[in-house]
């Protein structure tokens, strides 16, 4: 029954910070995000102490750009939490995706499903609940990440009034969005592109 690896488990579970503070900060979109380095350093020395490994591979993946330049990488991952005394091993499946305009895609979705495994399991609350209803500002966002060009701010301003209105009408898109953490100013025409579409799609459907 994997008895040993669970009270492991639980001591680790005991050990983990009741709540963890954001240090990652999106500067183009202004929010603020638990970083993998953050989440590293937290467990690390947990699973080494308790002779825990932590161990993921990715069965299956799908790249999808929908002919843009932006793709949108889907993997499937099974996740592994390996005593190192008793060989007693806990596994799952997650699936988990990331948007790049390069070939990190994969990457990106790698290190999001891992901070969601280990959040999740370890029930560790950050204030990223994806139900949250975020208030984007946009002046505050075009100040932060460059005072210095006029046309990326308003860039950034038409971007950050388009992101909280397409939530509702496309998750899909929102997220791939708001994980361009440093779009450039190509990428934001993009992104804007895409967004008014998808507004302009979601009208039409209902005028049907």
């Amino acid at each position: 029954m994997n008895e040993k690896i669970l009270k492991k488990l639980h001591i680790v579970q005991e050990k983990v910070p009741s709540y963890m503070k954001k240090e990652g900060f999106n500067k183009a979109f202004n929010y603020s995000y638990t970083s993998d380095k953050q989440l590293k350093a937290v467990f690390q020395p947990l699973f080494r102490e308790a002779g825990i490994l932590f161990k993921i591979d990715v069965v299956d993946q799908k790249v999808d750009n929908n002919g843009g330049k932006m793709s949108l990488t889907t993997i499937t991952m099974k996740y592994f939490f390996m005593d190192c005394e008793s060989g007693e091993t806990i596994e799952g499946t997650f699936c988990s995706q990331g948007t790049d305009s390069g070939d990190k895609g994969i990457f990106k979705a790698i290190t999001g499903g891992i901070k969601y495994i280990l959040s999740s399991i370890f029930l560790i609350p950050a204030g990223d609940d994806p139900e949250e209803d975020e208030e984007v500002k946009p002046a505050t966002v075009a100040m932060a990440v460059n005072a210095n060009s006029s046309e990326r701010k308003a860039l950034i301003k038409e971007a950050s009034a388009l992101l909280k209105q397409i939530k509702t009408l496309d998750l899909k898109l929102y997220n791939r969005v708001i994980e361009n953490k440093h779009p450039s100013d190509n990428e934001l025409k993009l992104m804007i592109a895409s967004m008014k579409s998808a507004s302009i799609r979601s009208i039409q459907q209902q005028s049907q």
